[in-house]
């Protein structure tokens, strides 16, 4: 699964958290990447979408990993 988010341009910020672009295309290929990868009867893929004033609220302890304009918005996947 992470080789297929990482394809689609999200970056890890955690073991199972990617965050990406505010794009509608965006989360329509990873909607459909993980119908096809995951195990519909016992994983779970839950995206979040940040809009840019809750994206500004994350507290971040330690390094930063983006640069403020790299990510307009969000989602956290």
């Amino acid at each position: 699964m992470a080789i297929a988010l990482r394809r689609l341009g999200l970056a890890r910020v955690q073991r199972s958290a990617f965050i990406g672009p505010s794009n509608f295309a965006l989360v329509s290929d990873v909607k459909n990447a993980c119908r096809r990868i995951i195990d519909l009867e016992t994983d779970n893929v839950q995206i979040y979408p940040l809009t840019q004033a809750s994206y500004n609220m994350r507290v971040v302890i330690g390094k930063e990993l983006f640069k403020d304009d790299l990510i307009v918005g969000g989602y956290l996947v």
